[in-house]
């Protein structure tokens, strides 16, 4: 995305306070943020950080205004969130509260999402094309993010080296490669699912197109 010349933000709602064992929480929050500001300086991305607590991330009325306030305020053309559907918690919630953000900013176009893109390319439907592409991703579709069934897979064949490079970058969550291996037996499998045609790919269930 930030190849192609557009501004791209990462939002972390939580700082991974928990996610080092051993560690003490604010020690990790700064370790873990210093991570996530090193891959967005790789990606060209701007990192934001909701702070919200590690493992305790629940829908909360002010953080689905701050994240409204954001969505109205740069005016997207893509977002792509957690599959609400998943057995973490954090993840859960995140997808909720972005959809819920997601309504509030752009009203009932989000039900207009659920038609067919063909449909809303009709004379007088464009309009409903102008706001942003909606989009989840698993964080493990057969295990982890519940009833996770891509729509769409993209080829990442060219990219694959410069996504492990931003795996890499957090390095207190990479432990031993855990991380990279990880990210590769997915990436491989979602490969499996084009038919052959690429070797690695990323899967999206897209609620709504992308206005590009």
């Amino acid at each position: 995305i930030a190849a192609a010349g557009e501004r791209l933000i990462v939002v972390y709602m939580t700082s991974g306070g928990k996610g080092i064992a051993g560690t003490d929480a604010m020690d990790a929050i700064k370790i873990r943020e210093a991570e996530a500001r090193a891959a967005c300086k790789l990606l060209g991305a701007e990192p934001r950080f909701m702070g919200m607590e590690d493992g305790h991330c629940f829908p909360d009325e002010s953080v689905v205004a701050r994240l409204q306030d954001m969505l109205e305020a740069e005016e997207p053309k893509a977002i792509l969130t957690c599959w609400p559907l998943d057995t973490h918690g954090d993840h859960r919630a995140t997808g909720y509260m972005v959809i819920e953000a997601y309504c509030r900013a752009f009203g009932s176009n989000f039900n207009a999402s659920m038609r067919d893109p063909l449909d809303l390319a009709e004379p007088g439907n464009q309009g409903e094309m102008k706001f942003p592409g909606l989009f989840f991703w698993a964080t493990e579709q057969w295990h982890q993010s519940v009833q996770f069934k891509p729509t769409v897979l993209v080829n990442i064949d060219t990219t694959i080296d410069a996504k492990m490079e931003l795996i890499e970058a957090h390095a207190s969550q990479n432990r031993q490669d855990s991380l990279v291996k990880w990210v590769e037996k997915i990436a491989l499998q979602l490969g499996e699912r084009s038919g052959g045609s690429v070797r690695y790919a990323e899967g999206f269930i897209s609620s709504r197109p992308a206005f590009l």
